[in-house]
Parts: structure tokens; sequence; C-alpha cells
């Protein structure tokens, strides 16, 4: 193996360390242990974000009560699927993943794809792009309201 190889290898397994904690923190709700993850002026933007929503959260003091919302707001079971793509420059990569979840007055599992482009620096997460199909996400709070409201 030569020394690129042996380079973009030892990235790549980098890179999914720290998306399998990142993932684990979510799906386990560990508000904490992602926060963890993140440096003090982390931001994330949504570019497809409905109106309504914000499309761009800067510095993990604001971040912490956003997470909180979606994390009561859907239930993450586990990722169908997930790649990640190294890019040229070696503090960005590209991720590719569709997560099966469910609001959690609902049965229903849902399967939401993003594709998260994600900066680090000194091995904390500085930025992440978050494209999503809001319509997806849409569909999952409906059903969660329609189910809230035949309860009653």
């Amino acid at each position: 193996m030569n020394t690129g190889s042996q380079n973009n290898e030892a990235r790549y397994q980098e890179a999914q360390a720290l998306l399998q904690r990142y993932t684990q923190s979510l799906f386990t709700k560990d508000i904490d242990g992602w926060m963890s993850l993140l440096d003090d002026n982390f931001v994330i933007e949504f570019p497809f974000a409905p109106q309504g929503r914000p499309n761009r959260i800067e510095g993990k003091a604001n971040l912490h009560s956003y997470i909180q919302g979606v994390l009561n707001s859907i239930e993450f079971v586990g990722i169908a699927q997930q790649q990640i793509h190294l890019t040229a420059n070696s503090d960005v990569m590209i991720v590719e993943i569709t997560v099966e979840g469910h609001a959690p007055s609902m049965e229903k599992i849902h399967t939401l794809k993003y594709i998260w482009v994600l900066t680090t620096k000194d091995g904390k997460l500085v930025h992440q792009r978050d494209y999503w199909n809001p319509q997806a996400m849409l569909e999952v709070m409906r059903g969660a309201t329609a189910s809230q409201t035949q309860q009653r």
C-alpha cells in the first residue's frame, strides 16, 4: 500500500469513527455526547428547510434546544444505507445516509435520506450542510399529528 492509500485509509477510518459516534449519539438521544463532537462555533445549515424552519443555526448554545426538539419529534431506529465520500480537502467529507425512523406516537417506519457535507477541525465538527427532503419529514410529522388527533 502506498502512502497516499494509507493516508486515505486512515482518513476514512477517522471519518467512519466520527460518523458512528455522531449517529449513535442521535439514535440514543445522548445530546451531551453528540454536542461533545462539535466545536463551540459549530454551524449547521439546512439549504432545503421549509418556510418557518431555521435554515442556519450558529453555535452549540443555539443548537441544543433545536436538536432537543428534533429528538422529541422523531425516533431514529436504524441506518438503512451509509456511504462516506472523502474529498480533496482532508477536513471535508460527504455522507450519504438513509435512516429509518418514526414519530413517537406512530408505529409506521419512514425512510429519510440525507446528504451531509461535514467539515472538521482538530477532531471536532465545525460545519454541517444538511441536505434532506423536507417533504419526507413533513409526512412523518403529519402522520404524528393525525395519530394524536385520532387518539383524543
